[in-house]
Formats: C-alpha cells, sequence, structure tokens
C-alpha cells in the first residue's frame, strides 16, 4: 500500500501531465495564428510592391505615348500644312484663270455688236483665241492651273513612322494618315491616363490594407505650414491676379519626353532589382522565423518530457520508500 505521501506525489504529477496536455493546444493555436498574420502582411507587402511596380510601369508608358503622341501630331500638322498650301494654290490658280476668261468673254461681248455669241459661248472661245497675247495669257494661267493640280494629284509622298513607310500617297494622303495616326496615340494617351488613376488608387488601398494589418493609423491631420515668421496671402487683395488660362497649350518637347522617359525606365528597373531584393530578404526572414520557431517548440516539447521524467521518478522513489517502510 501507498502512504499519503506518495499519493499526493501521483496527484502532483497526473495535474501537472493534465496542465500540459491542455496547454501545448492553446500553445500551437498561438502560434498559428501569428504566422497567419505574418503570412497576410509578407503578402500585403507583396500586393504593395506589385502595385508601385504597376504604377511606375504605366508612368513610363504614359510618358512615352505623350512623346509619341506629341511627335505624331506635329507631323500631321506639318503634312496638313503642305497639303493645305497645295490646294490652295490649285484653287487661286483656278480663280486667276476663271477671271481672265471672264474679263475677256466680257470684253468680247461688248464688241460683238452683232450679238453672234451669247456670254457663255465668248468664254469657250478664250481657249481658242490665236490672237499672240491673247494665247500667251491663256497658256500662263492654264499651265499654273494644271501644275498645281498635278501637284495635288501626284501620289508619290510617303510617310514613315517607327520603321513602317507608306509609300505611293498623294499630299493629302499622307496628311490622312498621320492624322489617324496622332488621334490614335492622343487615345492611347487617355487610356493611359486612366490607367494610372487606377494603378494610383489600388496601391492607395493596398497600403492602407498593409497599414491596417500592421495596426498603423495615419493622421488625418495636415500641420499648418505657415512658419510663424510668415503670414498667409491675402486672397482678396487686388494685386494678386488670376494666372492667364488663355494661353495656347505648349505642346511637348519631345527630347525631353525621351530624357524623362530614359529616367523612368531607369526608375522601374530599380524598382524592380529593390522588389527582388526585398523578396529575397523576407523569404530568409521568414524562414529563419519558421526554424526559430520549431526551435522554441522543441525546446518546450523537451522541458514537458524532463519535468515528467523527473516527476516519474520522484514517484518511483516515494513509492519504493514507503514499501521498504511497510
Amino acid at each position: 500500500m501507498m502512504n499519503k505521501k506518495a499519493i499526493a506525489a501521483f496527484a502532483a504529477g497526473a495535474t501537472l501531465l493534465a496542465g500540459f496536455a491542455m496547454a501545448t493546444p492553446a500553445f500551437a493555436g498561438a502560434r498559428k495564428d501569428a504566422m497567419q498574420k505574418a503570412e497576410a502582411v509578407y503578402n500585403a507587402e507583396h500586393d504593395v510592391r506589385d502595385a508601385r511596380k504597376a504604377l511606375e510601369k504605366d508612368k513610363l508608358a504614359l510618358i512615352e505615348a505623350n512623346s509619341n503622341a506629341a511627335l505624331l501630331a506635329a507631323k500631321a500638322k506639318s503634312a496638313k500644312a503642305k497639303a493645305d498650301a497645295a490646294q490652295t494654290k490649285l484653287d487661286d490658280a483656278k480663280k486667276a484663270l476663271e477671271a481672265a476668261t471672264v474679263a475677256y468673254a466680257d470684253k468680247k461681248l461688248k464688241a460683238d455688236t452683232g450679238k453672234t455669241k451669247n456670254f457663255d459661248e465668248w468664254k469657250a472661245e478664250y481657249a481658242k483665241d490665236n490672237d499672240a497675247a491673247v494665247k500667251a495669257e491663256y497658256e500662263k494661267l492654264n499651265k499654273a492651273v494644271t501644275d498645281a493640280q498635278t501637284k495635288v494629284d501626284d501620289a508619290k509622298h510617303s510617310y514613315t513612322v517607327g520603321k513602317n513607310t507608306v509609300n505611293s500617297l498623294t499630299l493629302a494622303g499622307v496628311a490622312e494618315g498621320l492624322q489617324a495616326l496622332a488621334d490614335a496615340a492622343a487615345e492611347s494617351v487617355s487610356a493611359l491616363k486612366e490607367q494610372v488613376t487606377y494603378d494610383e488608387s489600388n496601391l492607395k488601398t493596398a497600403i492602407e490594407y498593409l497599414n491596417a494589418l500592421n495596426g498603423v493609423t495615419p493622421d488625418s491631420t495636415k500641420p499648418d505650414q505657415t512658419k510663424p515668421d510668415q503670414t498667409k496671402p491675402d486672397q482678396t487683395k487686388p494685386d494678386q491676379t488670376t494666372p492667364d488660362h488663355t494661353k495656347p497649350v505648349q505642346t511637348a518637347d519631345p527630347t525631353k519626353s525621351a530624357a524623362s522617359a530614359e529616367l523612368m525606365r531607369t526608375q522601374v528597373v530599380l524598382a524592380e532589382a529593390d522588389a527582388t531584393n526585398k523578396d529575397a530578404q523576407e523569404k530568409f526572414v521568414k524562414s529563419k522565423a519558421g526554424f526559430e520557431a520549431a526551435k522554441t517548440q522543441m525546446a518546450a516539447f523537451d522541458a514537458q518530457v524532463k519535468s515528467a521524467a523527473d516527476r516519474e521518478e520522484a514517484l518511483r522513489v516515494a513509492g519504493k520508500t514507503d514499501t521498504d517502510a511497510y
């Protein structure tokens, strides 16, 4: 039989083991929650970087699209000016020939006392008159019309955009083709502007979610930027005029746009390299954290086993002592 000391020792050991059994699931649950939160933060940080990368890429695309649109708009404007000039020259030549024809018919009609021909018939005679002066005048005016018409109708012009060249076009055809490309480029710019706006909103949402996971609450109040020794400008003073917004819009400088695009491209490359580096660092930290958690759990289990073994030894000694005493 066991005495009261042995019974108490057995009871204490059973209570300790029961406590370990109850604590182990709680420890595992807390660790699971911590790992889930860490994974959520890790994924949220990835989402922020992906959103920022998408924004930078679309900003770069927008800069390039603006540069391309400005270049095409300039080419289309120049081509239209050439086509309009050719058409104007043709119209002027036709007007000059018509004016000379009318003047000739008026003169002949007044001199024709017998009314042998009407006005339109005398107009037709202008091209047939063999008088040297009249003939020279007509041929000169008619040649001007013919030459101008040839320039308008001649389909020997072309335009090149990138590596593509379109041939066998009239001046008007070149202008129309370039204008169509310029319009398409402008639509592309509008679409990219909308995409950048979406990217900015998406990045803002991703950052807000990450801040929420980390328990960060942004301060919604803004400090007064006016320094103590400075006063805010009086918006009602008459000498403060509103800027004139009626000035013509300045077109983008293709050279500056190209430089901006190159700068943005470099920034994107650096951002991608930085994101790759951060990703590798986070994977290392996550792996290290998992290893440390496993070590902690193993240490806890080792402590439980050792404590149980010590308790078992104490119970065995207590039981043996009681038996010997008995």
